[in-house]
């Protein structure tokens, strides 16, 4: 099956917006580091700039969250939620 560019940019669209959600909702959950919920505030500003591609949005998302998954006082469930939003991220091509 071939897609369009334009059923690309919309599949691309929904990746953006999932993960969008995911990163919002983790910073709702309880027990969050300050310096992870600080990450990925950052990462949702990234995401939210329109004035750059899709692809560089998510690629500078993704660098935001770079490590942040490692952090040792990460809660599991937090940890999971960043790494599906990472997962949605990475799958972006412009």
């Amino acid at each position: 099956m071939h897609l369009t560019k334009s059923g690309v940019h919309q599949q691309n669209e929904a990746k953006l917006t999932k993960a969008t959600a995911t990163l919002r909702q983790v910073t709702t959950l309880p027990g969050l580091p300050k310096n992870v919920r600080s990450s990925v505030w950052n990462a949702l500003k990234l995401l939210d700039d329109e004035k750059v591609s899709l692809g560089l949005r998510a690629v500078n998302a993704i660098s935001s969250l770079d490590g942040v998954g490692q952090e040792p006082s990460l809660p599991s469930y937090a940890r999971v939620e960043i790494w599906s939003a990472v997962s949605d991220l990475e799958s972006i091509r412009d």
